[in-house]
């Protein structure tokens, strides 16, 4: 397992993606009893997804933990670690028959509560009301994800441009590729304002 992290890490996964992905291997296999690699059954990953739906477990997370163990024996098995693949006949769930969360847009009526209430609102985990709305004006604008917000330095901010404009480093997005993201000039001089005072590797935000 600490060669699979290894690969991981090589492949370039982020650390968030590496450190789940080991520790759903690491459960199932106290579950199933799984010692050595030659123990890892079907049966024994199966229980262990017939229990996470038990315990009400949604199909999305069922599948997050079936795909961290099977791309393990797949690697074991591409590497010859094992002479086949034991989870090769177990089925994943469609997240889609049971979603608990439908994703949708932020509609305007409910941004500007939001505004208002984060604007007014006091420091949270050390941020500002005022600085919690920014992020979220650039998370907005951009469409940048959580992990990528934190990436965010200020070398990476082009305020000259026209339009100015946001870059995001293949490392920190989802698809693995240099992200560049427009941003209308009002949200880019109130950032120019936010990150005056910064270093240029400091990041922008305090998350």
């Amino acid at each position: 397992l600490t060669d699979y992290e290894s690969k991981l890490r090589t492949a370039n996964r982020t650390d968030k993606h590496i450190t789940s992905t080991t520790q759903f291997i690491r459960w199932i296999a106290e579950h199933a009893g799984f010692n050595t690699a030659a123990d890892i059954t079907a049966d024994g990953v199966n229980r262990y997804a017939g229990k996470l739906r038990d315990d009400g477990r949604a199909a999305r997370t069922v599948q997050a933990h079936l795909n961290a163990i099977k791309g393990f024996t797949k690697w074991l098995t591409e590497h010859h670690k094992l002479p086949r693949d034991p989870l090769a006949s177990v089925k994943k769930p469609n997240p889609k028959s049971d979603r608990r969360r439908e994703r949708r847009m932020l509609l305007p009526e409910e941004w500007r509560l939001l505004e208002a209430a984060t604007e007014a609102g006091p420091e949270r985990y050390g941020m500002t009301g005022g600085e919690r709305l920014l992020l979220y004006r650039t998370a907005i604008q951009t469409g940048l994800r959580s992990s990528e917000l934190r990436s965010l330095t200020r070398g990476r901010l082009y305020f000259d441009s026209s339009p100015p404009y946001i870059t995001c480093k293949a490392g920190s997005t989802k698809n693995r590729k240099d992200a560049r993201q427009y941003i209308q000039p009002e949200l880019a001089a109130t950032l120019k304002a936010h990150i005056a005072t910064k270093a240029p590797k400091a990041s922008v935000f305090n998350l």
